[in-house]
C-alpha cells in the first residue's frame, strides 16, 4: 500500500517536472525572440543596453515636451499681442 502511494507521488512529481521543463523551454524561446526583436528594432544586444536606451529616450521625450510647451506659450503670447487671440 505504501509503495503504491509513493509510486503515485513520484509519478506526480515527474509529471510536474516535465510541465516545468516545457514552460522553461517556452520561456527561453520567448526570451530569444524578444532579444532578436531588441536587436532588430533598437540595436540592443542586452537588456541593460535596452534599459539605457529607454532612459535616454525618456530624457529626450521630456526635453521635447518642455520645448513644445515653451514654443506653444510663445505662440499664444505672440497671437495675443497681435490681437489674434484674447
Amino acid at each position: 500500500m505504501n509503495i503504491t502511494k509513493e509510486r503515485k507521488r513520484l509519478e506526480n512529481i515527474k509529471e510536474q517536472l516535465e510541465v516545468l521543463k516545457e514552460k522553461q523551454r517556452e520561456a527561453e524561446a520567448e526570451k530569444k525572440l524578444f532579444m532578436k526583436q531588441l536587436m532588430d528594432d533598437f540595436g540592443c544586444g542586452s537588456i541593460d543596453e535596452a534599459q539605457k536606451l529607454l532612459e535616454e529616450m525618456e530624457e529626450e521625450c521630456e526635453k521635447m515636451e518642455t520645448e513644445i510647451i515653451k514654443r506653444s506659450e510663445k505662440l499664444i503670447n505672440d497671437m495675443k499681442r497681435e490681437g489674434l487671440m484674447e
